[in-house]
């Protein structure tokens, strides 16, 4: 696959899942006391495990929620593509709004959508790869998303009314968002987010 099929690909993929169909009813477990997300980083899963640990997926292709802080968050969607010699990231970034309350969390986006593209490729005879980046913006209208807040011991973590993140789950990384903050801003992304 040459590597603009594979721009046009990753695009594609990217768009629809910052897309969300009709929501459903699930079942859940209770919801824990208010809690902030100020600042945390949330990263599609597979659930929680018995031992309340979040199940990864194995895939090149995950989605996170940095919430900035009490009421603003972007939603960045990775994609890693490669063939022998090159390198290829595909990355979207869909900033906004969210409340949280005992029982969902709920994203509304402000219209604005960031691709970020770096492709690396290494030729023959070569150490370094050669990379380039490329940063583009427009405005895309993406419906709101709704999660159930769910518990699993002391962690919290949300199931998406609607799925359309890989199993339909969040779990909370670890990462403060002050890192993806201060990498929005080092690649040239921040500024065109909010």
């Amino acid at each position: 696959m040459d590597f603009q099929t594979k721009i046009i690909y990753c695009f594609l993929f990217t768009l629809t899942a910052c897309t969300s169909p009709e929501t459903k009813q699930d079942s859940a477990s209770t919801p824990t006391p208010s809690i902030s997300l100020s600042n945390k980083v949330f990263i599609t899963s597979a659930g929680m495990d018995s031992a309340c640990e979040f199940k990864e997926l194995p895939t090149d292709f995950y989605q996170e929620l940095v919430f900035v802080n009490d009421s603003e968050f972007v939603r960045t969607i990775h994609t890693c593509c490669g063939g022998p010699g090159e390198d290829f990231v595909f990355a979207t970034y869909c900033p906004g709004t969210y409340k949280l309350d005992e029982k969902y969390l709920e994203l509304t986006f402000n219209g604005v959508y960031v691709e970020h593209i770096e492709h690396s490729l290494t030729r023959p005879g070569e150490i370094e790869p050669q990379t380039t980046t490329r940063l583009h913006d427009q405005v895309v209208n993406l419906p709101p998303l709704k999660f159930k807040r769910l518990s699993c011991g002391r962690e919290i973590y949300f199931q998406e009314i609607g799925e359309t993140f890989a199993d339909g789950f969040v779990s909370y990384k670890g990462d403060p968002a002050t890192t993806s903050v201060t990498y929005f801003k080092a690649a040239g992304i921040w500024g065109k987010l909010f």
